[in-house]
């Protein structure tokens, strides 16, 4: 099966500890500089590393060779940022009124 032309999958990586997340960087790009059809970028609202891959074959075979490494990290799905936004001004009128048991007013 061919390789896409463009990354279509991706998944999250994070390093198990602050002090690996350079190194996991570091290695990380560095795989990607070496493997063509891999990609690699950080999210920038979440801060997550996103890997990305044409097939998952591909991608596979990278993280298995980053597991033969001295860097301990997770795998996950991408966490998405929410984002809502206001577009209009309303102004809602209600009154509320409160029942009292036994209260006939």
């Amino acid at each position: 099966m061919p390789s896409a032309p463009w990354p279509l999958i991706e998944i999250s990586v994070a390093a198990v500890s602050d002090n690996n997340r350079s190194n996991l960087r570091s290695a990380l790009l560095e795989l990607v500089a070496e493997t063509p059809g891999l990609d690699f970028s950080t999210d920038s609202t979440t801060g997550q590393f996103i890997f990305k891959a044409g097939t998952e074959r591909c991608l596979g075979a990278a993280l298995e060779r980053l597991r033969a490494g001295p860097i301990a990290f997770e795998t996950g799905q991408l966490q998405v940022a929410y984002r809502e936004r206001l577009t209009r001004r309303r102004e809602i009128d209600f009154l509320h009124k409160r029942v009292i048991k036994g209260d006939k007013g």
